[in-house]
C-alpha cells in the first residue's frame, strides 16, 4: 500500500512547478507543493485552481484522516492528523473568501 498522496494539480500547475524546480526555487515537486500550500498556492503567478474550493480541502482532510487510521506509528499518525487539521483550516479560509471575507 502506498501512502503517497498525489496532489490534484492541473497540467499547467505541474508545468509551473517543474519549471521552478529546474530553476532551483524548489528542491522537488513535493517541496513545491508543500511551500505552495503553506503560502496559499498563489506564489508568483501560480494558478490557484483549488484555493477557493472548500470541498477540495475537506476532501484532502478526509484523505489524511483515512491514511492516519491505517498508521501504526504514533508519531506518523500524529503528523497525518495535523495535516488533516491544516487542510480543515484551508477549507475554512476558502469558505470565508467565498463570503467576501479575506482571512
Amino acid at each position: 500500500m502506498s501512502y503517497l498522496v498525489e496532489p490534484d494539480l492541473t497540467e499547467q500547475e505541474l508545468a509551473w512547478i517543474d519549471d521552478h524546480v529546474r530553476l532551483g526555487r524548489f528542491v522537488s515537486r513535493a517541496d513545491a507543493v508543500l511551500q505552495l500550500l503553506a503560502h496559499g498556492m498563489d506564489l508568483a503567478g501560480m494558478p490557484a485552481s483549488h484555493i477557493n474550493d472548500p470541498k477540495h480541502w475537506q476532501n484532502r482532510a478526509a484523505e489524511m484522516r483515512a491514511i492516519a487510521a491505517e498508521m501504526h506509528e504514533p508519531d506518523t499518525k500524529e503528523i497525518m492528523l495535523r495535516l488533516a487539521g491544516d487542510y480543515d483550516k484551508l477549507a475554512e479560509r476558502a469558505v470565508l473568501r467565498a463570503d467576501g471575507i479575506v482571512p
